[in-house]
């Protein structure tokens, strides 16, 4: 609503979530045009956002020729400074630091690790498309890795502790209450095609450069 009244406005870009789709356990990766929905709260809450940017996409700025407005979805981005709770690297984080078991709910779920650097550069570059061709560039975007490139939850946390050379006993203790699928991972040919966006780091180097930080925070006098 505050956008609709901002004269000099030329880019809007709104981050939703990888889980605003309708998770079918799809090997293939989610495109963009793929069915939104969510199973539990946070995924229904992204999908409701989806269906919203749409609406103004629709109603108000698809004949301004001026304005580009996009959403983009990215999922499981890592990175230093993150002390969410119920998430995977600050949760290990938080355990290294009280010295207690790392405790994971799906050892071998799959997801799109990638550092928050990465879809931010993806972002930077789709502002600045939508600023010279909003008609061209508006609408839904994924941001993720190749989907040959998947590393599970118990990798990401083995490979965080080798890098911080902590030895912290994991354990595995599922939450019943807690729906949470094994596989989620986008299809991002679209932004690595129209955008010529690209992942500048690979996992393994997400977790180094995640771990560098957290290290340097721990150890700092």
């Amino acid at each position: 609503e505050i956008s609709k009244k901002l004269t000099s406005l030329k880019s809007l870009v709104l981050i939703t979530s990888d889980k605003c789709y309708k998770n079918l356990e799809k090997k293939g990766g989610y495109k963009e045009d793929d069915i939104l929905s969510g199973s539990d709260p946070y995924s229904a809450s992204k999908a409701c956002a989806e269906t919203i940017i749409y609406s103004y996409n629709q109603s108000f700025y698809n004949d301004k020729k001026n304005i580009g407005l996009a959403s983009v979805r990215a999922g499981n981005v890592i990175g230093g400074g993150d002390w969410s709770s119920d998430r995977i690297i600050p949760d290990t984080i938080k355990a290294i630091i009280k010295k207690k078991n790392i405790v994971i709910r799906s050892p071998n779920a799959i997801r799109p690790w990638q550092h928050v650097l990465d879809p931010i550069n993806g972002y930077l570059i789709l502002a600045q498309k939508l600023y010279y061709n909003p008609h061209i560039f508006s609408g839904p975007w994924n941001f993720g890795p190749h989907l040959s490139k998947r590393y599970n939850v118990i990798t990401v946390v083995k490979t965080l502790l080798n890098f911080m050379k902590f030895k912290n006993k994991i354990t595995v203790k599922k939450n019943l209450t807690f729906k949470e699928t094994n596989l989620l991972i986008l299809d991002c040919k679209k932004s690595k095609k129209e955008l010529g966006w690209n992942l500048k780091w690979g996992a393994n180097k997400s977790i180094e450069m995640t771990a560098k930080w957290y290290a340097e925070y721990i150890t700092k006098p």
